[in-house]
């Protein structure tokens, strides 16, 4: 078993919200992952 970090975990929730928080589905703006 692994122990997501804060940041993943707020990255992970971050992609879940995202169909909400998109204004132009043709152009999304995807959140980025921690370490990249």
């Amino acid at each position: 078993d692994s122990t997501l970090t804060d940041e993943m975990r707020d990255y992970r929730q971050a992609l879940r919200d995202l169909p909400a928080n998109t204004v132009d589905p043709a152009n999304p703006v995807w959140p980025t992952k921690p370490g990249a």
